[in-house]
């Protein structure tokens, strides 16, 4: 019985739960800020592998809506690369 109380009550919660996707730089939002608007998303990638890590920091995406079907996309972000035997090397990161 307290199996099917649990189950019941995440099927209800399941109603009122949105589903979203992440910022545009990672899923490529298929909509438009609007006419004359800015949509701006900042965001931090790290990643972890033995002896080496890596961070993009701080990652860009700045959109402007040129009309309600257009949009001017800028992305960047400064990335650094860390390896246990070398110096840390840096420079403008790329989208992945």
């Amino acid at each position: 019985m307290r199996r099917f109380a649990i189950a019941v009550s995440l099927a209800c919660a399941a109603r009122v739960v949105f589903g979203q996707g992440g910022p545009p730089m990672i899923t490529d939002d298929p909509g438009t800020p609007g006419n004359g608007h800015w949509e701006n998303n900042f965001a931090i990638a790290f990643e972890h592998r033995p002896n080496e890590w890596s961070i993009d920091a701080p990652a860009v995406d700045l959109n402007y809506g040129w009309g309600d079907h257009i949009q001017l996309t800028l992305q960047t972000s400064l990335a650094i690369l860390k390896r246990t035997d070398h110096g840390a090397v840096a420079g403008i990161g790329g989208r992945r």
